[in-house]
């Protein structure tokens, strides 16, 4: 058979094939969240023993909520990269390529923002934090990224148990990374400005449209005024047009922060496995 009528073995989606060797490079560069459930089996099944109070099972329930969120970005991700392969390199259609990866790239930021809140809220849960009250006068800022941080802020002033020592030093230090990260800061922005503004632009798909209120005096010389019949000290609305940033930039930053989320998740699964197996080895020895 000659090299040209050669059948190519495709991975198929909405999207169309792509070739599986392309699919399988795709799914190596991020981490395999599913497999944290080998570390913590609660988490794909929040009623596997140890048997725990109801506090602690709302605790595993929104964990496995937030780990099934985690899963679906992951995936959303893969969809970003393969529509990039398929729409660019098969059909070379470069808008639908922008269009169809930012797509999944807006869905992949959601979902990640939504699996931080469930796990930060088991967290809560987990350990019976005393969480602090939102500033009202800091809520009221509508533009404030600070008063949209959702619970990862609010859980590390939290007043915590003093009988977890160890466990509180290992947990705050994973939610302290995340929330110092930079991957993980730009996206949290992502997904506040997509919902409490506008649509952020994107280079050859979304413009990027700014207004502002400018004094006539300072937007048009004196002759275009009198022409306008306009005084200087009145105010007008200017729209102005600008470049949106690389797709690339928005899909490094993705990618990095469900890197980073990752991480709390698989350091977090593994502080709750060292406990659930000091748990069961306390529960032996009552029954002997």
């Amino acid at each position: 058979m000659t090299p040209e009528k050669q059948e190519v073995d495709l991975v198929h989606g909405m999207r169309g094939g792509i070739p599986s060797s392309r699919m399988e490079q795709i799914h190596l560069a991020l981490p395999y969240s599913m497999l944290l459930r080998d570390t913590l089996p609660i988490l794909a099944d929040p009623f596997a023993a140890p048997l725990v109070g109801t506090r602690k099972m709302r605790a595993r329930v929104r964990l496995s909520d937030g780990w099934h969120m985690l899963n679906q970005a992951r995936q959303a991700l893969i969809e970003a990269e393969a529509c990039t392969v398929f729409y660019e390199e098969i059909q070379s259609k470069y808008t639908e390529s922008l269009y169809y990866c930012r797509y999944y790239l807006d869905d992949a930021t959601f979902r990640l923002c939504s699996s931080c809140e469930h796990m930060v809220q088991s967290v809560v849960l987990q350990w019976t934090l005393s969480m602090p009250k939102k500033d009202a006068s800091v809520g009221a800022k509508r533009s404030s990224d600070e008063s949209r941080e959702g619970s990862l802020g609010l859980v590390l002033k939290a007043t915590w148990p003093s009988d977890y020592g160890q466990t509180r030093k290992e947990v705050l230090k994973l939610l302290s990374k995340l929330r110092s990260s930079r991957a993980w800061k730009a996206c949290v922005k992502h997904r506040n400005d997509w919902v409490h503004c506008r649509i952020p632009a994107t280079s050859g798909l979304f413009p990027n449209i700014m207004f502002e209120t400018v004094e006539y005096g300072k937007a048009f010389p004196p002759e275009i005024l009198k022409l306008l019949g306009r005084k200087e000290g009145q105010k007008c609305e200017r729209m102005s047009f600008g470049e949106g940033s690389d797709i690339c930039v928005l899909r490094e930053v993705v990618r990095s922060a469900y890197c980073e989320l990752f991480g709390v998740y698989e350091g977090f699964a593994k502080i709750l496995a060292k406990e659930n197996e000091t748990a069961e080895n306390h529960e032996k020895e009552k029954v002997r």
